[in-house]
């Protein structure tokens, strides 16, 4: 069986539910020095800013199936 190809692409604020669910799961945020279970208020802050900063810095998303 053929795996549909992943799509990589900037995240966008309505990724922030899944972002808070994903970044929830304990086998996820162990390791990445930020605290657990994030609401989803708070990555939607976070996308934002994000897309408004001037860092250069970009947050990628990977994306099966839509």
């Amino acid at each position: 069986m053929t795996m549909p190809p992943l799509v990589i692409r900037r995240a966008r604020v309505s990724d922030a539910a899944a972002m808070a669910c994903h970044m929830g799961d304990p086998a996820v945020v162990g390791g990445t020095l930020q605290l657990p279970y994030p609401s989803e208020e708070a990555w939607s802050k976070r996308l934002i800013d994000g897309a408004a900063s001037t860092t250069g810095d970009v947050l990628l998303m990977a994306e099966r199936d839509g």
